[in-house]
């Protein structure tokens, strides 16, 4: 727990502690009242009401400012590191989580994490601080009283946080029901178009309610125990006050108590068993906190794998990379099994390596594990540089992949473009729209370059996107291209006209093409599933 928790848990404790206070002179304050004292004899009282009342709201301002200034930042930095190891973290790994669980984990997963010291370790500690310091005004004034006082108070200290978190232990089975019904809250989302077109939207619509029903009897579940925690703290604290009557009573008979503090001490026990009251609401999240904690270490032990590389000074050394080398590489989808047979093979600056075999045979695989994107056995080096050791700015300042289904943001055909190469004038975007045969089409936009492609691209037929993608990735200057179908929806006419532009225009680089078409350009041909390769 970092400084500023434990001075917001003291200025709580304080700010309890001054509630207490407040209740006991103002018990005083009245008592000697009504016997007509001299008003000079209550000007101090008086005064220290008004003090204890402005302090306690003042110290509460401060705890919460601290305490949530300390939690704010930490899970800034939290959201930020997770972020980034899900940047790092091969796509096969990732998609162990479900697109609603990773979304809950980045919001409010983390928040709970951080809420052990927010709610459950700042408020023990200052209901602790409060209770001793009520509790040694008791002493002071009944001694056997305090006694007995300070041996419930310690009672219910541990006996509530654990009613607490015994109201936590439903929290596995409230996450399994939140994150189903946060995934058919996705679909449902996603897929409302169709839902409606199919006529199956009232279904998801009833999925969701006996979800929700369900986390609703989780609920009433958690609310028994914390009313059980309530009932608990209240009998304590009025059988305390019942006690405090007979120990001050007699302590009064016998002269050993001034009878105006007679209702400082009746009334004190509740004010010292109040700052107790949030304890069970607060760890009633302690389960919840500690299975966000395991499930986000476990998501930042990918983080632990993050490809950083022994060889930092060799890569930036590498200035005109001229060989990619795959050997036994094997691309995996998950950890334990493996959807790509192993393949090796060598592309050098001025090559084209084409890829082909049949749908399913992992040829896309291969491009994605080159990219990091999936987790692969065997080696893939760049001049002698793993692959795998290349942190992803180095790797996309050496490699371009082009995947078949690429993305084409709703925003105009410039923007889009850019992406390749955010510093491309008009003039060069216009040479590569020639190359793709799209420039006479965009001179003939009313709006040209800044005709807005559409959601997803629709304001173009499938040809005209795929062309558009490629143009994107041409505008990229690496030393290697991977290219994944990149004619895929042209006539074989256009095929025979761009191919040769395009390959014209990547000469000098290594290029692999993934494709089911046959590429005459191309100067070795692998066939997966085959032993053989060909060189043309």
């Amino acid at each position: 727990m970092n400084r500023k928790f434990w001075i917001a848990a003291t200025l709580g404790g304080i700010s309890l502690a001054m509630g207490s206070a407040l209740l006991a002179t103002s018990a005083w304050l009245l008592s000697m009242a009504s016997l007509r004292p001299p008003i000079l004899t209550l000007e101090v009282a008086v005064v220290s009401v008004r003090f204890f009342g402005l302090s306690r709201g003042i110290f509460r301002y401060l705890e919460r400012l601290i305490s949530h200034d300390a939690a704010f930042t930490r899970i800034t930095k939290a959201r930020v590191r997770l972020f980034e190891s899900f940047l790092t973290v091969p796509y096969a790994k990732l998609k162990v989580f479900s697109r609603a669980e990773i979304l809950q984990r980045l919001t409010k997963g983390i928040e709970r994490r951080e809420d052990l010291y927010l709610r459950v370790l700042v408020p023990w500690l200052s209901a602790v601080i409060a209770g001793v310091s009520g509790i040694g005004i008791l002493s002071y004034l009944v001694p056997k009283l305090g006694l007995i006082s300070g041996a419930i108070f310690l009672l219910l200290a541990a006996l509530l946080p654990i009613i607490g978190y015994l109201n936590s232990t439903e929290f596995k089975n409230r996450q399994l029901q939140e994150e189903e019904l946060g995934n058919k809250i996705v679909i449902a989302i996603e897929g409302r178009d169709e839902s409606l077109l199919f006529n199956y939207s009232k279904q998801l619509q009833e999925q969701a309610t006996s979800d929700a029903d369900i986390l609703r009897k989780l609920d009433f579940k958690e609310a028994l125990l914390s009313g059980l925690s309530t009932a608990i703290l209240t009998f304590f604290a009025g059988a305390t006050s019942v006690v405090a009557i007979y120990f001050s009573y007699n302590e009064v008979e016998n002269g050993l108590l001034s009878p105006v503090n007679l209702a400082v001490v009746v009334l004190l026990p509740l004010a010292i068993f109040d700052s107790l009251s949030t304890l069970p609401s607060a760890f009633a999240f302690l389960g919840e906190i500690l299975k966000a904690r395991d499930t986000l270490s476990s998501i930042e032990l990918f983080s632990s794998e993050k490809f950083k590389t022994d060889s930092y000074d060799s890569i930036l050394n590498v200035v005109d990379p001229f060989q990619l080398t795959l050997q036994d590489f094997q691309p995996q989808w998950n950890v334990d099994s493996a959807s790509s047979p192993k393949i090796s093979f060598v592309v050098q600056r001025g090559e084209i390596v084409l890829l082909t075999g049949p749908s399913g045979s992992g040829k896309s695989s291969v491009a994605l594990a080159m990219m990091g994107l999936l987790d692969f056995e065997g080696s893939g080096k760049i001049d002698g540089i793993e692959i795998k050791n290349l942190v992803e700015e180095h790797r996309n300042l050496l490699l371009t992949l082009a995947p078949q289904n690429d993305y084409l943001f709703a925003s105009s055909i410039r923007e889009n473009l850019r992406i390749g190469d955010p510093t491309a004038s008009d003039e060069k975007i216009s040479k590569i729209l020639s190359l793709v045969e799209l420039e006479k089409l965009i001179k003939s936009l009313p709006e040209g370059l800044d005709t807005h492609v559409g959601a997803k691209g629709l304001n173009f037929s499938g040809g005209e996107q795929r062309r558009l993608l490629l143009a994107r990735a041409l505008l990229r200057r690496t030393p290697f291209v991977i290219l994944d179908e990149p004619f895929e929806f042209l006539d074989m006419e256009q095929v025979k006209r761009i191919a040769p532009r395009v390959f014209e225009y990547l000469k000098g680089r290594g290029v692999m093409v993934i494709s089911h078409l046959p590429i005459p350009q191309a100067t070795s041909v692998i066939a997966l599933g085959m032993d053989s390769r060909s060189t043309g």
